[in-house]
């Protein structure tokens, strides 16, 4: 009985690391753009901007993450994709996320606060396209550590 409980263990955990290596090949090659803009508001010392985001699973393999919380977005971090410095936060709460191999999803109306120095630090962005100007990164939560995707790789 414990050669059975013993090889189990060892199974599942060949299991565990294998899902989580291919998670984390999926993660590392997601890409996210801004596609609509759908209000600016100035309230509180912030520009509020409602966004819709699409994020793309460039990998082979489907992302499948239905965690109960366990693994999911908690925020996304814009930076100015010239000089890489941090404009603003969304804060969010998404963990069942589903995105099939190339293919995307959209999040509609993420709600992103940049405080209203940090536009005057970067007027720039306001020149083009924000999708050219600002890139972002989702922060992952997984057992109460956050990570970034790519941070390095965002631009």
């Amino acid at each position: 009985m414990k050669k059975i409980i013993i090889i189990s263990l060892i199974a599942g955990g060949f299991y565990v690391a294998r899902k989580f290596n291919t998670t984390n090949k999926i993660l590392s090659n997601l890409k996210t753009k801004i596609s609509n803009v759908s209000s600016v508001n100035v309230q509180g010392g912030f520009v509020n901007l409602k966004i819709d985001l699409n994020i793309t699973n460039l990998s082979n393999f489907d992302l499948s993450i239905n965690t109960y919380n366990l693994l999911a977005i908690k925020q996304l971090r814009f930076y100015n994709a010239k000089n890489r410095l941090l404009v603003g936060t969304a804060n969010v709460n998404i963990s069942n996320i589903q995105i099939p191999s190339k293919e995307e999803i959209v999040l509609a109306d993420i709600l992103v606060k940049i405080p209203a120095n940090n536009i005057l630090k970067n007027l720039s962005l306001l020149s083009v396209n924000l999708s050219d100007t600002l890139r972002v990164v989702p922060v992952f939560n997984a057992g109460g550590k956050e990570f970034e995707i790519n941070p390095e790789n965002y631009v």
